[in-house]
């Protein structure tokens, strides 16, 4: 399984309180951090680079959980 750690960014704006994982369901790929934009933004471009497939906020917000 591919797991990546989102770094932590004073710059992202993201919510940072809890930690937050993201799996993808077509593959073993998996991201965890506590910035959910960064998360969206890997998020998008795995599935972008690896699966062909355009994901919007909402989707990827769905696919998001707190831990």
């Amino acid at each position: 399984m591919e797991v990546i750690y989102a770094e932590f960014s004073l710059e992202g704006g993201g919510n940072m309180d809890k930690e937050k994982t993201f799996e993808c369901s077509d593959d073993d790929f998996m991201i965890r951090g506590h910035d959910k934009q960064e998360i969206m933004n890997l998020a998008r471009m795995h599935l972008k680079d690896k699966h062909g497939m355009e994901a919007s906020d909402e989707m990827l917000e769905a696919k998001i959980r707190e831990s």
